[in-house]
């Protein structure tokens, strides 16, 4: 994303969607399409946004996901399905449900880098900042 108005915030008050699908068709040749659907509530003066972009009314707290992953790696399923929900009940805190599967994969969060091993289930992770 773009931050047009410098003000360092990325993604703020911000509804929509995105679908990405790559193809590898070669060892040196990936190509992906995807689509966006964005509607930004930042502009508008009705748009339930504070001066810093974040949403300022929790008329609406819930996000609903669903996901769909894949593997090319030998020994593991094809195809992951899963789905979430995420309750904000304060502006710092939530809830997410998490169901289905997810593939196995090396990932990187804020500068740590670990393996998670594919899941398969249900699970609820609680987040409380205070």
């Amino acid at each position: 994303m773009i931050d047009t108005e410098g003000t360092g915030h990325f993604n703020a008050c911000v509804d929509g969607g995105r679908l990405r699908a790559d193809l590898s068709v070669s060892s040196s040749l990936l190509l992906y399409a995807q689509g966006i659907y964005a509607f930004t509530k930042s502009e508008q003066p009705n748009g339930l946004c504070d001066a810093r972009g974040r949403t300022s009314s929790t008329r609406w707290p819930s996000v609903f996901t669903d996901g769909f992953e894949y593997t090319t790696q030998a020994g593991q399923p094809l195809l992951y399905f899963n789905g979430a929900v995420l309750y904000r009940f304060t502006s710092g805190s939530n809830l997410r449900l998490f169901v289905g599967q997810q593939r196995g994969a090396f990932r990187c969060a804020s500068g740590v880098c670990r393996y998670f091993p594919p899941f398969e289930g249900a699970r609820a992770e609680l987040t409380l900042r205070f």
